[in-house]
């Protein structure tokens, strides 16, 4: 997805300075600075279900 908005930033705004879609009007930066927080949690609760795995799946 951020792959993706980082496309969306070369292809719909009028420099890589400004980050409003002309096509959506969206605020591409802001949508790519909530991916990563998203990634980073993602990866954290990952972290903390195989440090608890044992405790979660009895054996």
């Amino acid at each position: 997805m951020i792959i993706s908005t980082m496309l969306s930033i070369k292809n719909e705004t009028n420099g890589i300075e400004t980050c409003i879609s002309s096509v959506t009007g969206k605020n591409l930066c802001s949508q790519i600075n909530q991916l990563k927080v998203t990634i980073y949690i993602d990866m954290i609760v990952m972290i903390f279900c195989l440090a608890l795995r044992n405790f979660i799946v009895k054996k």
